[in-house]
């Protein structure tokens, strides 16, 4: 499974690009609100091989948010791609508009570009939005039983 998000490829170079990857492989693309059908957006791009474990995909957050749901067995996985606003007040209710979208699931695995940073110094450009959607990306993860990978042994 890849996700992109902002990748600015269109349909048909996303398709051209998954040629070069070996087997089968079916896209789940969703462009940016706003934007043109060839820009930005979320995408989620999976192996042939578990297609038949998808029961369920939906956009949550319009050319933001996107998650499969694969039932393997009696557990039920949820894959979910977002691309957060880069503004302090459409990150709010992005987050709040998120959490009451999602459905119960076994486990979680989510990826995607958060607009946020661990500490103030890493802070890259002028934009505050970055510290103000920490605290509530941390509690949506902590909602949804996510540990953040990079800070796994």
């Amino acid at each position: 499974m890849i996700m992109l998000q902002a990748h600015h490829l269109g349909a048909s170079k996303i398709q051209s690009y998954g040629n070069i990857l070996h087997g089968d492989w079916r896209y789940y693309r969703i462009p940016a609100c706003g934007q043109s059908e060839n820009k930005c957006g979320v995408c989620i791009i999976l192996s042939d091989k578990w297609m038949q474990f998808i029961f369920h995909s939906q956009q949550v957050v319009e050319g933001r948010a996107h998650y499969l749901l694969l039932k393997i067995s009696d557990l039920v996985y949820g894959f979910l791609n977002i691309y957060v606003p880069n503004d302090r007040a459409a990150c709010k209710g992005f987050w709040t508009h998120f959490v009451q979208q999602l459905p119960h699931v076994d486990h979680w695995c989510m990826g995607g570009d958060f607009i946020m940073i661990e500490a103030a110094g890493d802070r890259v450009g002028v934009s505050n939005v970055v510290l103000a959607c920490c605290e509530l990306a941390s509690w949506v993860c902590f909602l949804l039983r996510i540990q953040d990978a990079w800070h796994l042994p």
